[in-house]
Formats: structure tokens, C-alpha cells, sequence
């Protein structure tokens, strides 16, 4: 089946696709005054597919610094990720079926059942004028029939961008790991220390299908934990984090392999991943540390 996915780029001073969810072409909710919503036309998954969609979109010709995100989440989709890009990706829609690349710079992250982001005032996530955004959809349809929809996000900008602290992510994660087969309760750890003081407002866990727990500590102390782990359900989390450089940071992902092979890392739902991602200020560039 051919798949037609076109690209649909949604502000108030523009219009917007003439097959949308509404007059304006806006997918709903509307983006707030003065902000910018990235939206997709439609899509389509057969039962059992599972696809990585990118469309690529630019942000206002000023600098701009992001406040809130809003995601407008199809019932298609496992997590979505909006990246800014250090060298040009393809303009609107391509397959991208990798987890992430050199020249994504990732701003926002969320999974199923997502929440709304708002930072605390006087932080934004910093855009400088006419950066391309590049929005990542990792899609599963997990139904016994054809699933059509559109998917997107909202965007909120700051009225005075240039007052604004830097915001990012700052990530404990692993880009290997080996689940043997008939494993229980299997764990992987990742540490290190803080390379700077950070203070954390917001913490989005991932893991797929096999997960049972994860925990973040630091300093040696319980400072978020999911348990038990629903793969059905992954939204954002509020937190309240003061990290000191030098401090120890340690995230911990727990597993039940039930499966009959060894279960490594990967991008599709019946691989693992294990990441726990901070959003933190005063942050300018993504850190932490992948193993």
C-alpha cells in the first residue's frame, strides 16, 4: 500500500493544509497566540506496522526561546522527539528508521500517553532565528485494523526570548544492552557524576515492552523512580532536582525477559532501550552521559 504523507506547517500568520482538522487547517487544540504548531497531514499504518516518520519544519525568522510544548498524540504513537538540526535535513516528510543522528540536537522528548511541558518561569528552551526543526515519530499500530490520523505538537514562545535561562536535556541512557533470554528481573546501571550544577524540572523515563522499574538516584539517594513500569504509558513527569557538579548520577532499568532469544538494543518496541532524560537549566547544550 502506498502511504501518502505530505508535510503541513501550521502558524498564525500562515494557512495551513486543505485536508486538516479544522477550517484553519490546525490540527486541535490550536497553537497559543504568537506560537507555531507543527503538525502532519495524514498517515496511514497497516495492523502490525511500526515506522519512523521525520518531517522537518522551520522555526520564526527571529530568535525565539520555547516555554511549553503541547503534543497532539494519534493513537499511533510510542514516543515523538523534536530535535533541532546542525546540518539540513530533507525538506518535509522522510523515513528515518534510526533512534537518532550526529546532526539532531534533541530539544524535547515524550512517549504514550504524553503530557503537556511547561518550564518554570523565566526558563526557555533557546532557538536561534530560522532553525530547522526536525520532528520524529516512532509509530506502532498494535490494532486488527487500518489506523489513519494526523499527529503534531504546539509551541509556545516567550515574549521576551532574550531574558529567557537556557533549558535542555541532560540524559542517562544506553546505546547497548544484551537481555538474555528467560532472564528475571535483569538490570542495567548507568552512572556518572554531574559534569555541572543543574537544577531538573522534568524527567521522561523510556524503556520498551520487557520493562518492570526504573530508578534515578543521586547522590547516592532515591530521586525519581517508575514502578511498575506501564509500556502503554510513558508521560513526563514533574520533578524538583538540584544536581551539583561532581555529584554521583545513577539510573537504573529493571527487565523480564519472557521472550525466548536475547533481547538487545534497539529502535523498534521489540527491542530495549533504557534511558532516563532530565530536562534542566541553566543548560545551552544536551549532556549527561550514554553509555
Amino acid at each position: 500500500m502506498k502511504t501518502l504523507l505530505t508535510l503541513a506547517f501550521c502558524t498564525l500568520a500562515a494557512a495551513c493544509a486543505s485536508d486538516s482538522s479544522s477550517d484553519s487547517g490546525q490540527l486541535q487544540p490550536a497553537p497559543p497566540p504568537g506560537g507555531q504548531q507543527l503538525a502532519t497531514t495524514k498517515y496511514t499504518l497497516q495492523p502490525g506496522d511500526e515506522k519512523y516518520f521525520c518531517w522537518t519544519f522551520r522555526s520564526p525568522s527571529q530568535a525565539e526561546a520555547i516555554t511549553a510544548v503541547q503534543p497532539i498524540s494519534g493513537q499511533l504513537v510510542h514516543h515523538l522527539v523534536l530535535f533541532s538540526t546542525t546540518q539540513a535535513e530533507p525538506d518535509g516528510f522522510f523515513e528515518c528508521p534510526q533512534l537518532v543522528k550526529l546532526n539532531w540536537r534533541p530539544i524535547w522528548a515524550e512517549g504514550t500517553g504524553g503530557n503537556p511541558l511547561t518550564v518554570p518561569p523565566g526558563v526557555g528552551f533557546q532557538v536561534p532565528a530560522g532553525t530547522q526543526y526536525l520532528v520524529q515519530f516512532h509509530l506502532l499500530n498494535a490494532t486488527d485494523k487500518a489506523v489513519t490520523e494526523r499527529s503534531g505538537l504546539n509551541l509556545t514562545y516567550a515574549a521576551d526570548p532574550a531574558s529567557t535561562m537556557p533549558a535542555g536535556i541532560y540524559a542517562l541512557g544506553a546505546l547497548t544492552l544484551d537481555i538474555p533470554a528467560g532472564q528475571s528481573d535483569y538490570q542495567l546501571n548507568v552512572s556518572c557524576n554531574a559534569d555541572q550544577t543543574l537544577h531538573a524540572f522534568a524527567a521522561f523515563p523510556h524503556m520498551h515492552k520487557l520493562g518492570t522499574k526504573l530508578e534515578l538516584t543521586a547522590n547516592g539517594q532515591s530521586a525519581y523512580k517508575i514502578d511498575p513500569w506501564v509500556f502503554g504509558n510513558q508521560p513526563m513527569d514533574p520533578i524538583s532536582l538540584d544536581i551539583t557538579q561532581g555529584e554521583p548520577l545513577s539510573a537504573t532499568c529493571h527487565w523480564n525477559n519472557t521472550t525466548g532469544q536475547d533481547v538487545k538494543f534497539g529502535e523498534s518496541t521489540n527491542d530495549e532501550m533504557c534511558f532516563m532524560v532530565l530536562f534542566a537549566y541553566p543548560l545551552s547544550e544536551p549532556g549527561g552521559c550514554v553509555m
